[in-house]
């Protein structure tokens, strides 16, 4: 169980990377 815990946990970080990029991007889009 606290591995599956670890495995979301991981998930939501690489996602949150992911949304971090993505508004980057589209910031840089803008200039």
């Amino acid at each position: 169980e606290a591995l599956v815990d670890i495995c979301h946990r991981e998930e939501r970080k690489a996602d949150a990377a992911f949304q971090n990029a993505t508004s980057f991007s589209d910031d840089f889009n803008k200039i």
